[in-house]
């Protein structure tokens, strides 16, 4: 009988039908998908700790006891901390409904690597690898191992009783405030180094697993000629895979104090033809001044937000070589190469770092994350030619092509915890073609569960008078493509305004509209950027006469009271759409305000003006019209280019000929 059944569904294998079985998945098909998903920064809403030295809140509703952070850390931060738990959890089960086996985190799978969350994580791996037959992959990102060894770790915006804050920590580092509860002392918020995360989710990718084809690090002495499993599990202990690195190199251009520092790289080969090379790009350089003389205390190290691609070809120069020698192994046993790591291997900014650094300033607005253009090329040249990234929490393509041989696409994947929330899914249909697919997040069950707990806490805060509170309305979201959409307006107007932005540009922000913009292209006046707030210029002949201008402009269609539907704000907030979803900002960008804003670049581009500095800033001397034209005019242009490269949504690759295409 049993021998019958395995012949009966080896027929219904070869005529094409479908089984049940939750294992069958992808076994139909000779395309292979593979899902991406960067930045999820888990962390577990309902996490128990282990110490019981944090209970959690608990809710009535529920019946349940949420360890969960506050709504107002979570508006200052680029990335959400709570309701993306809940995405989390639906974007897997729509990977699962879509039939997709493999899913490969680039990166901040944890948010610093705590062991409560990363814990939970886990949990959820373990529970869609048993039930669905789903494999996993990860590599590290710059919060998963915050350095490469443990530190003292913890957060002081856990929400608490009453609404207040509660600072937790490992160490005792956080001290009561005016808003917060007394400080808990837990080891269960410490930020763990490489050893403690290989414990944890090591049989992810992070070591070899028998159901793999082949798997390797750049420390192995075998190759897919000699390949064992029983070899790969021998040479796979993190202690065998470690490199050396100092202040300023690694190996042959070691300088100064040397460190053994845990390298989680490796190849692996999940299903026949596809080679899938994940990068561990975190470069932890040793600080210049160590704090002790112990090699293994995680304090000696800088964090490695800012290094990436740049710093790999500096200080981890083991893996340019391994990396290349996988590239051209794959091309010679005809693999399709796949590599991802946590950071961008091209220009995320499609070449707007000039008009950028010109107004928020040298190495500022993560410039500083930014892949130079030789770090790019290296890749290239290596047989690099597809980088699947995340880390900016950006949808983006970025491209570079030396040579007809020559060249790497980078697909910058969307975070699910930052808008527009989405993953991407990379087809492979054969030796040559990619399609990359973007997956939007638009309905997320429970996303709305812990809206309680934050009307708490605006209370609270309301209760108090606290200056620049959050804005309650993101409680009525319908979604959370919504809530996801009201996190980034009100991170620019509590975070990226009153931070990132010159003195000048918010000046005039908060007080125009786009019809005032229009006519102040074309204003020439005397008024100085430190008059203009208190004259009537718009009663001026000067400013009349811009009017004019100004409706000279416009198409027949189009009245000058069009642009006064929108305001500075706006513009501000629509700048860092574009800047984190490119073409996906247009569901939320009308193509009248698209077009409006291309005029506005369009007349302001003509411009040749020169500003007065003082102290690298903009002199209040100049006149308003030039501080306008000539600031704005970089507004603009920036955001054009954000929004006009390459396409990000869907797409094919061709990796024999390096063209994309939309589809």
């Amino acid at each position: 009988m049993k021998k019958f059944f395995i012949l009966f569904c080896l027929l219904l294998t070869l005529v094409g039908c479908k089984t049940k079985d939750p294992n069958f998945l992808n076994k139909t098909s000779s395309e292979v998908k593979i899902a991406f998903m960067p930045d999820v920064h888990f962390h577990d809403v309902y996490a128990e700790f282990q110490d019981e030295s944090f209970k959690g809140i608990y809710s009535k509703t529920t019946e349940k006891s949420a360890t969960i952070r506050t709504m107002e850390s979570q508006l200052n931060s680029t990335r959400l901390f709570n309701e993306n738990y809940f995405a989390f959890i639906a974007a897997l089960d729509d990977i699962k409904d879509k039939g997709i086996k493999y899913v490969v985190f680039p990166g901040d799978f944890s948010d610093d690597g705590q062991p409560i969350n990363v814990r939970g994580f886990k949990k959820i791996l373990d529970d869609y690898s048993k039930k669905y037959g789903m494999e996993f992959l990860i590599t590290f990102g710059n919060h998963d191992p915050a350095r490469p060894f443990e530190i003292p770790g913890g957060k002081k915006d856990y929400l608490g009783a009453n609404g207040q804050k509660q600072p937790i920590s490992s160490n005792g580092m956080y001290k009561k405030d005016n808003l917060s509860n007394p400080p808990i002392v837990s080891e269960e918020v410490k930020f763990m180094g490489y050893e403690g995360l290989f414990n944890e989710v090591g049989k992810y990718g992070l070591y070899p697993q028998e159901q793999m084809i082949y798997w390797e690090t750049p420390f192995s002495t075998y190759n897919g000629d000699n390949y064992s499993f029983e070899k790969a599990v021998k040479e796979s202990n993190l202690s065998k895979r470690s490199y050396l690195i100092s202040q300023r190199g690694s190996e042959e251009n070691l300088v100064g104090k040397e460190y053994l520092v845990p390298d989680g790289s490796y190849l692996v080969e999940p299903t026949e033809g596809v080679w899938l090379l994940v990068v561990d790009s975190n470069v932890y350089i040793p600080k210049e001044t160590p704090v002790d003389n112990n090699p293994e205390n995680g304090s000696n190290f800088n964090g490695s937000g800012n290094a990436g691609f740049n710093a790999v070809i500096t200080h981890k120069s083991h893996l340019i070589t391994w990396m290349k020698d996988v590239a051209k192994r794959a091309e010679k046993n005809n693999k399709v190469l796949i590599t991802t790591g946590h950071f961008p291997a091209v220009d995320f900014y499609n070449d707007a770092a000039e008009e950028i650094e010109d107004i928020f300033g040298i190495g500022n607005f993560q410039l500083k994350r930014n892949p130079k253009e030789t770090t790019s090329k290296i890749l290239a040249e290596i047989g690099i030619k597809v980088n699947v990234a995340g880390h900016m929490h950006f949808n983006d393509t970025g491209m570079k092509k030396y040579s007809d041989d020559e060249f790497i696409f980078n697909v910058q994947s969307p975070s699910l915890s930052a808008y527009i929330p989405a993953y991407k899914v990379l087809t492979v249909k054969d030796k040559n073609t990619i399609d990359v697919d973007t997956i939007m997040l638009d309905e997320v069950p429970r996303f709305d569960e812990l809206f309680e707990y934050y009307q708490t806490e605006y209370d609270y805060l309301d209760k108090l008078g606290y200056d620049n509170i959050w804005n309650k309305d993101i409680l009525t979201s319908k979604n959370y493509y919504e809530f996801s959409e009201w996190h980034i307006k009100e991170l620019v107007r509590l975070r990226f305004l009153p931070k990132e932005w010159p003195e000048d540009i918010k000046e005039m922000i908060f007080k125009l509209n786009g019809k005032e913009m229009l006519i102040l292209s074309q204003l020439e006046t005397e008024i100085s950027l430190d008059q203009w707030s208190n004259v009537d210029f718009k009663n001026t002949p000067e400013w009349v006469n811009a009017e004019d201008k100004a409706e000279n402009l416009l198409n027949k269609d189009e009245s000058l009271e069009d642009y006064e539907n929108w305001s500075g704000f706006d513009l501000i907030t629509d700048f860092y759409k574009l800047r984190n979803a490119d073409s996906l900002a247009l569901k939320d960008i009308s193509l009248r305000r698209i077009e409006q804003y291309k005029l506005l670049s369009k007349v302001l581009s003509d411009t040749d003006i020169k500003l007065v500095y003082e102290d690298n800033k903009v002199s209040g001397e100049n006149s308003i019209s030039n501080v306008f034209q000539k600031r704005f005019n970089g507004i603009f242009s920036i955001m054009l280019k954000f929004s006009t490269d390459l396409p990000s949504e869907n797409f094919t690759l061709d990796i024999k000929n390096g063209t994309i295409t939309k589809r």
